[in-house]
């Protein structure tokens, strides 16, 4: 049975964490996201009428719109955050994704990977070249640069939205405790 060297073991360990640390993220921000719109729209559709004379949201309403939140709240924990967290990641499929935003490496790491699997002892490959493409690899690990693997804009996206609503409440508490 054949391992996989260490240094691409810690690599493909650290892309996986890394992965999981990005869905844990995505998945709390969305959720922020809703909570603070949810609560503006409550709040908009709750006071604005009182303000030009008109009467509070009833309270039939209200549990509408936290049931409505409560629904979302889940299918965004269920579908995003724990769906995505379930999700297998090989090693072979952490190894072509850093290939796809590093060229430079050559296929050597999803060589190095595919042919270390104990499912692939059968397959007739020289043991010199197994040796060479896995100690390149290995000496390319260095040059890998996680920031260039992710997709950074939906999780901008969100804090872009998440912030100013998040400085609207605190702001809102201060002035009106």
């Amino acid at each position: 049975m054949r391992t996989l060297d260490p240094p691409l073991q810690t690599l493909l360990g650290r892309l996986r964490r890394r992965v999981r640390r990005y869905v844990v993220w995505d998945s709390v921000l969305a959720m922020t996201l809703l909570t603070l719109a949810t609560f503006w729209l409550a709040f908009a559709v709750d006071y604005l009428p009182v303000r030009i004379g008109g009467e509070e949201m009833p309270r039939s309403a209200r549990a509408v719109v936290l049931l409505i939140w409560l629904v979302g709240m889940l299918v965004i924990g269920w579908r995003w955050l724990v769906g995505r967290l379930r999700k297998p990641l090989p090693d072979d499929s952490l190894a072509l994704l850093i290939e796809r935003h590093h060229p430079e490496l050559g296929g050597r790491l999803v060589t190095a990977v595919q042919l270390s699997e104990s499912a692939r002892a059968s397959d007739s490959h020289s043991q010199v070249m197994l040796g060479r493409v896995r100690r390149e690899a290995a000496e390319l690990v260095d040059r890998v640069d996680f920031r260039r693997v992710f997709r950074w804009e939906p999780i901008r996206h969100k804090t872009f939205m998440v912030v100013p609503l998040l400085v609207a409440v605190v702001a809102l508490a201060i002035a009106a405790p």
